[in-house]
């Protein structure tokens, strides 16, 4: 498995999240998970093998890093686009997992909640409406991902072949090819 592309201390302006040091290791659980499921779903097992085998190489070959790191590219209808990275996809996603699994936590005593003794509780709707900000942040930086891996096919080889597939795979499952 990859390792964390994304730590704690990446979480800052809107996404910005103070946590326990007592809870850091859930966390840790959490962006190992969320970053290996987009990475898989993004880019399929041969690219992601391929992927992980190259960051272990060194130097690392500049298509890994081009896609980790980000860079400048020209996508498929000719135009300068800026791709910043995988950290910059994954964020909004680890941070609405975070927040969709950690609005309450178990105990002994059952599920809990901090008291809003000193605090303004947010309404259901503002909630909501943040999260449901972040969701589209999330799926908007995942398409900047898919538009970078589809302009350099040359890099990533298998990436038609995967989404072929997965869109095959997703018409099937929908019933409109028997």
């Amino acid at each position: 498995m990859i390792e964390n592309l994304v730590d704690i201390d990446d979480f800052k302006g809107k996404y910005y999240l103070k946590l326990p040091a007592q809870i850091t290791n859930a966390f840790d659980v959490i962006i190992q998970e969320v970053q290996y499921n987009i990475l898989i779903d993004l880019m399929g097992f041969p690219i992601y093998n391929e992927f992980e085998t190259g960051l272990g190489i060194v130097p690392i070959p500049s298509q890994w890093t081009d896609l980790r790191d980000g860079t400048t590219y020209t996508d498929y209808c000719s135009y300068l686009n800026n791709w910043q990275g995988l950290k910059y996809m994954l964020i909004p996603f680890i941070w609405t997992e975070w927040i969709e699994n950690e609005q309450f936590k178990i105990s002994g005593l059952g599920m809990i909640t901090g008291k809003p003794e000193n605090s303004d509780m947010a309404s259901d709707f503002q909630w909501k409406t943040k999260l449901h900000d972040f969701k589209n942040e999330a799926i908007k930086r995942y398409r900047e991902a898919y538009s970078f891996m589809y302009s350099n096919l040359e890099d990533y080889n298998d990436f038609t072949t995967f989404y072929k597939q997965k869109r095959l795979n997703q018409i099937i499952a929908k019933g409109s090819i028997r």
